[in-house]
């Protein structure tokens, strides 16, 4: 089993995108563009499912199509706005363009109306600016050589970095996207009482230090785990700073 020693640096900032369409090629080019650049994804095919994922998951922008079964984009904006999450932005991508399409989309709150299929440093520019920046969310980075050990896998991976939406391993060979394991066996998981979870390969590219990094991302994960996360990440954060202060 592979030693996951404890983190060296302070907290990194990422942001969590859920794209709603129900067209696989479209989901998988925001996924790559957005992956890419550092923001974590989620996707659900339809308003229905895009709906049930605001209500249980953890998200800074939404990024939605018109035309789509079950619940169409306007159908899942209004449920939006009328839920306690109703503040959370919107881009609206589709195929239209209806004049009334457009004004309907802005009524319902859309930050920006594109065009299908987006050019990436467009779309990228515009995320950025709904969001503020450059991509958020709570990560802390390990350390091969720190000797406190915050867990074990079963697999030859060593553990980069951990925020409330995944992980990142390096591993000694590549794993194919959608690739799907069992996050087990990490201790402190374990204490937070977040157990049972699996994890999906979203990327994974060749690493400059060797080996090969895979982004990984929790599948299921509710909101409660994430918070688990969130508050752990950002007190391990807080012990780092105060170690190095007192020269520790």
């Amino acid at each position: 089993m592979l030693h996951c020693p404890s983190l060296n640096s302070g907290v990194k900032l990422h942001k969590n995108i859920l794209i709603i369409d129900d067209d696989q090629f479209i989901r998988d080019l925001l996924t790559a563009f957005l992956t890419q650049s550092g923001f974590a994804v989620h996707v659900a095919k339809d308003g229905f499912t895009g709906m049930d994922d605001v209500l249980t998951g953890v998200f800074d922008l939404v990024i939605v199509d018109i035309s789509m079964p079950h619940m169409n984009g306007f159908g899942f904006l209004k449920s939006l706005r009328e839920s306690k999450y109703s503040n959370l932005p919107a881009i609206m991508l589709t195929n239209s363009k209806e004049s009334s399409d457009i004004a309907r989309s802005a009524k319902l709150g859309v930050e920006e109306y594109l065009l299908k299929p987006p050019e990436k440093f467009d779309l990228l520019k515009r995320v950025e600016r709904i969001l503020g920046g450059l991509p958020q969310f709570e990560e802390i980075i390990f350390s091969s050589t720190d000797p406190d050990g915050v867990g074990h896998c079963t697999l030859p991976f060593k553990l980069v970095s951990i925020s409330n939406s995944g992980m990142i391993l390096n591993c000694p060979f590549s794993v194919g996207d959608d690739f799907v394991l069992d996050c087990i066996n990490i201790d402190f998981l374990k204490k937070l009482k977040i157990e049972n979870l699996k994890i999906k390969v979203v990327t994974c590219t060749k690493a400059k230090s060797g080996g090969y990094d895979c982004f990984l991302s929790f599948i299921g994960i509710n909101r409660s785990h994430q918070e688990k996360l969130r508050e752990w990440i950002i007190s391990k954060s807080f012990e780092q700073r105060t170690r190095k202060t007192n020269g520790g």
